[in-house]
C-alpha cells in the first residue's frame, strides 16, 4: 500500500507537529548527541516524507524529512557500552537556545554541559549496559548535581572509579582540570 499523498497545505500542517524537533535540529551543531528524539517524532517525520507529492517544492521537503529521520534514528538508538570524555562547558556560556534547552531537557544536571553528557550517556547504554566516562571531578561533589548523584546511587552500579586529580594527563597541565574516570553498569 502506498502512502497517502497529501497536499502542501496537509504538509504544512504535519510540519507543524514537528516544530519543535525541527528547531533541535536546527541547532543539532550546539546540541548534537544529547538530543534524544522520541519514536513518535521518528514514525511523524517519515509519514511527513512518506506523505510528500511530486511537485518540486514537496520533493526537497521530502530529502530534508528523510535525512532528518535517518538523523534522529541514529540519536535515538541504544548501546551494550558507551564510552565518553564528555565536553565542559559551564551553564554562563551556554547561547540562549542552548541555555533554554537544556534547562528543559536537562533540568538535573543543567549546570554544566558535560554532567548533561553524563546523563545521555547513560541514556544511551542498554539496560545490563556500561557506560565508561573520563568527566570533569565536580558532579562528585558540588550540590547542583546532587539529584544526579542519588540517581546513580539508587539506579545503578558503579563498576569502578578512579579520582583521578589534577596533572591526571599530560596534555593537561596545572590544577585547573580534575578528572574521574568511571565505568557504570545500568
Amino acid at each position: 500500500m502506498f502512502p497517502e499523498k497529501i497536499s502542501r497545505s496537509g504538509l504544512n500542517h504535519r510540519l507543524k507537529k514537528l516544530s519543535k524537533l525541527a528547531e533541535e535540529l536546527s541547532h543539532l551543531g550546539e546540541i548534537g548527541s544529547l538530543l534524544n528524539p522520541s519514536e513518535d517524532e521518528i514514525d511523524e517525520l517519515k509519514a511527513a516524507a512518506a506523505s510528500c507529492s511530486d511537485d518540486l517544492f514537496a520533493a526537497t521537503a521530502k530529502t530534508k524529512l528523510e535525512s532528518a529521520a535517518a538523523i534522529c534514528e541514529k540519536l535515538s538508538r541504544c548501546f551494550t557500552c558507551t564510552v565518553a570524555n564528555p565536553p565542559y562547558m559551564g551553564s554562563s556560556s551556554f547561547n540562549p537556545f542552548m541555555s533554554k534547552w537544556i534547562k528543559k531537557n536537562y533540568p538535573d544536571v543543567k549546570s554544566d554541559l558535560c554532567t548533561c553528557f553524563i546523563e545521555r550517556g547513560f541514556n544511551l547504554v542498554e539496560d545490563k549496559g556500561y557506560a565508561a566516562m573520563v568527566t570533569m571531578q565536580s558532579w562528585m561533589f558540588l550540590g547542583s548535581f546532587e539529584k544526579m548523584r542519588s540517581s546513580i546511587i539508587e539506579g545503578k552500579t558503579i563498576v569502578s572509579m578512579a579520582h583521578l586529580g589534577p596533572r591526571a594527563f599530560d596534555a593537561i597541565g596545572g590544577e585547573v582540570v580534575n578528572v574521574t574516570a568511571d565505568v557504570i553498569y545500568n
